[in-house]
């Protein structure tokens, strides 16, 4: 099977895509080192819907609020999974 890409996007454009999600992934890695997972991955998914996706308050309450569920069920309340705090909360000592 041969893959070909679309040439029918303009390469500013491609370039300017490709920054916003690496820029997008960098904030996710910088925002796991600072608050840790349990943290990071409501604020994030909650901020990419708002800013990112432009989706409502309602739904981007609601998504959050499912893939925390998921997140803290799975890996801490199922697999029993300890992840390492924060920079900050090791600062603070919470």
């Amino acid at each position: 099977m041969e893959l070909e890409l679309s040439t029918h996007v303009d390469p500013a454009l491609a370039r300017t895509r490709v920054a916003g999600i690496l820029t997008w992934i960098a904030g996710f890695i910088l925002l796991v080192f600072l608050v840790g997972f349990p943290v990071a991955v409501p604020a994030f998914i909650f901020s990419f819907l708002m800013l990112q996706s432009r989706v409502g308050w309602r739904l981007s309450l609601s998504l959050t609020a499912v893939a925390w569920l998921c997140f803290y069920g799975l890996f801490q309340w199922l697999l029993n999974l300890p992840f390492e705090e924060g920079f900050i909360q090791s600062l603070l000592g919470i």
